[in-house]
């Protein structure tokens, strides 16, 4: 089936080289120390060349000599937007757009070659197709990859453009030819197929929940990988796992266990799956990750981890999930950080045990008058504060969490995975807590959450730390949770960051005040620490 790709018109201002000895020249100049402004000359002078109607040939000679400095300012940018709270602030949101905005006008040049090519003509020579058609879906993959590196809604469209470079390469008949690329540290060669698949793994999984270093690492890891992969219009013969599907007619990507589309096509991870369990059982049996390939940088046990999930999302297609979802639906009323949830639990502000004050003129007159102090102070603690009460939707929940939507025209802070909330539903009477573990910013510019719920009935406290050094240390806030046999639940308590040391004994006032020694670490998250403890 041939291909219609709507390519750039010629017109607009013209290019600052149009030999690729000029562009050395000009790239030698530019200040690549300064990403923003670097991302915005190439970004010029890319849109410039794709329309200065130079011979195909030359433009896709002066496009490959740009293609180590287009790839060095976009990682820079791209540190940027990786993973940051939602909804984006400003320069976050330019940077992502700015990435976006460069790979697609990059990706533009090499899509004329490709056209052109698939047309039949004669510009190019026919030994330049696999380059041109793995550089256009190498673009195509990185556009892809910051939307999900910004935890940002991967549009149908993105998926379009994917299929259908996909199949221009098929048509030309280069998918599996090997093409060297500069950028890529990982191997020396790679090919059409293997940047098809890096875009189609990356953005399936738990991608939300992955932090930036993670994802670099699964990126370089799929440079190696994805060599392993195969794509035929028929399925494998024998896999040892069976094959995720992709139909280049849709609007998504890879799927399993579902009926065929019009053109579909298996995509064969075998060996993936073999070399991701084989790594998981020789990490268990102590090899380390650098040992097995995987980096200096990936540790023990998030290493483990990460293949394992992996191997669930890629190979399997599945998430294993302790207890079943359920359509929800109706408000859900949230509090944000540890310190707005003991206040919203507590019904009050938190005040420093034992501290006597001298009543004023006014609070005695009120006792006198209403048998009591008026509360009006307390009422506007939590504006003091800067705590609010964020209304969320819900999606869907099951025992072990819910999905939530925020609407765009809702007020509330950012979000981040690890973050502490405090979550009452519409038809509930108390508070639960929960950890958010992933978030995504909705094509329709709303923010969806994904929250694990924090077994048992939180009870507010003060803690504080205990020995002579700590006699005239605050209290600060925490939060109790007994155990909850039926989850295997331990008892826990909610700490503020960095208070958690193993053995470390702990003074806690309620009505009265106690001790407890802390046990082991249970959830570290973005702002709060949860773990067990014990009677000294």
């Amino acid at each position: 089936m041939s291909i219609r790709l709507v390519l750039p018109q010629p017109g607009g201002a013209a290019p600052a080289f149009t030999t690729v000895k000029a562009c050395e020249e000009w790239l030698e100049a530019l200040p690549l120390t300064n990403a923003a402004a670097a991302q915005g000359a190439l970004r010029n002078q890319v849109d410039a060349i794709t329309r200065a109607g130079l011979p195909l040939q030359v433009m896709f000679d002066i496009l490959e000599k740009m293609r180590e400095s287009i790839a060095y300012a976009q990682s820079e940018a791209g540190k940027k937007f990786t993973q940051r709270p939602l909804p984006m602030a400003d320069l976050e949101l330019a940077a992502f757009q700015g990435a976006l905005g460069l790979w697609r006008a990059y990706g533009l040049g090499y899509q004329m070659c490709v056209q052109s090519l698939v047309d039949g003509g004669r510009d190019l020579n026919k030994s330049v197709a696999a380059t041109a058609c793995h550089r256009a879906l190498d673009a195509q993959m990185r556009v892809m990859f910051d939307y999900v590196r910004a935890s940002c809604q991967l549009p149908g469209s993105e998926w379009a453009m994917l299929h259908t470079l996909f199949r221009g390469a098929e048509s030309l008949e280069v998918l599996a030819e090997k093409v060297k690329d500069p950028i890529q540290k990982e191997t020396p060669a790679s090919t059409c197929i293997a940047a098809y698949t890096q875009a189609l793994l990356s953005s399936v999984g738990s991608s939300g929940e992955w932090s930036g270093k993670q994802m670099q690492m699964i990126m370089r890891w799929l440079e190696r990988w994805a060599a392993k992969i195969s794509a035929a219009p028929t399925p494998p013969a024998s896999p040892v796992k069976p094959p995720m599907m992709v139909d280049l007619s849709s609007l998504r990507g890879g799927y399993r266990n579902e009926a065929g589309g019009s053109e579909v096509r298996y995509i064969d991870i075998s060996e993936i799956a073999l070399s991701l369990k084989n790594r998981v059982i020789l990490l268990r049996k102590g090899e380390t990750p650098a040992h097995l390939g995987l980096g200096e940088d990936c540790t023990q046990p998030g290493c483990e981890q990460l293949l394992i999930n992996l191997y669930q999302h890629w190979c399997d297609g599945r998430v294993v999930r302790d207890h079943a979802r359920r359509q929800g639906s109706g408000d859900v009323l949230i509090a944000a950080t540890l310190q707005a949830a003991h206040y919203y639990i507590s019904g009050k502000p938190f005040k420093q045990p034992n501290t006597q004050k001298e009543l004023t003129s006014k609070q005695r007159a009120e006792i006198a008058t209403f048998g009591r102090i008026a509360t009006r102070d307390d009422d506007e603690h939590s504006h003091l504060q800067g705590f609010s009460m964020q209304q969320w939707e819900m999606r869907d929940e099951s025992m072990s969490g819910m999905r939530l939507v925020r609407p765009r025209d809702a007020r509330g802070a950012r979000v981040a995975p690890g973050q502490l909330y405090a979550v009452r539903a519409s038809d509930a009477k108390a508070f639960m807590l929960s950890s958010v573990r992933w978030v995504q910013m909705l094509e329709s510019g709303e923010v969806m959450a994904g929250l694990r719920s924090i077994p048992g009935s939180p009870q507010p406290i003060g803690i504080r730390n205990t020995g002579l050094n700590a006699a005239n240390e605050k209290y600060q806030q925490a939060l109790l949770l007994p155990a909850v046999e039926s989850l295997k639940a331990p008892d826990s308590v909610i700490l503020a960051p960095g208070m958690h040391k193993a053995g470390r004994v702990l003074e806690v006032f309620a009505e009265s005040a106690w001790q407890i020694k802390l046990g082991d670490i249970i959830e570290r998250g973005a702002d709060f620490e949860r773990c067990t403890y014990g009677g000294v």
